[in-house]
């Protein structure tokens, strides 16, 4: 079991509050546009189709509320700059991250501590868990759109969160449940409503993502 003090970096990542001050001379750096990236030739014709469904799905009440599409991985087709932009720019207002390096920092951090919850049985509430797993899934699709992540990193990192998410959750409903709780305590109240209303109101749709696919899809890679 750990001690506390060790908590306290996963938990204000938590809580969407980045550890590292990303200040210089008193302002914020500029955001990283045109980052280096590895060379990937991964393509999502190598990609299970039911397998970018099921991210989808994880990360539908999100990409609701914020009006971004249901359907596509990072809730935007990679060649809509519009996305890309808009992606950037909410990993800095929310995640205070402006480049590809504090991105992979972050998935890092974040997915070490769930490593290290779920493989050394560290006790943790099941909506926190629920709550960094979802959003691993996000942020690694996000990050695809944003230009910081290659395809297959990105994929890497939502499939290893999507595996744990399975062993944490049973369905699509508890799924949205914690997230909903997570976002409460966490967040804010008016948030965590307006994500319940969203994921009933996906309930009601003939094209809701939750049920073009299963949760307890066999998350299989094909790449």
């Amino acid at each position: 079991m750990m001690r506390m003090n060790r908590h306290i970096r996963s938990f204000l990542i938590m809580v969407g509050m980045h550890i590292a001050d990303r200040v210089e001379g008193g302002t914020l750096r500029n955001i990283e546009r045109h980052p280096q990236l590895p060379e990937d030739t991964l393509s999502w014709r190598e990609v299970d189709a039911s397998l970018c469904e099921w991210f989808c799905a994880a990360s539908a009440i999100n990409r609701k509320v914020n009006r971004w599409n249901l359907h596509k991985y990072g809730g935007f087709s990679k060649w809509n700059p519009m996305g890309g932009e808009l992606s950037r720019m909410m990993f800095a207002s929310s995640w205070n991250i402006f480049s590809r390096r504090e991105l992979i920092e972050t998935i890092q951090d974040m997915s070490e501590q769930m490593r290290e919850v779920m493989e050394e049985q560290v006790d943790m509430p099941k909506y926190a868990m629920v709550w960094q797993l979802q959003r691993l899934i996000q942020i690694s699709s996000s990050g695809y759109i944003a230009g910081y992540l290659t395809l297959r990193e990105a994929l890497n990192t939502s499939f290893a969160a999507g595996k744990r998410l399975q062993q944490v959750v049973g369905s699509w409903d508890e799924l949205a449940e914690g997230y909903v709780t997570a976002y409460n305590e966490f967040m804010d109240e008016e948030g965590a409503q307006l994500r319940a209303e969203a994921y009933q109101q996906m309930k009601l749709d003939s094209s809701n993502p939750c049920a073009l696919v299963p949760f307890r899809l066999k998350l299989c890679k094909t790449w």
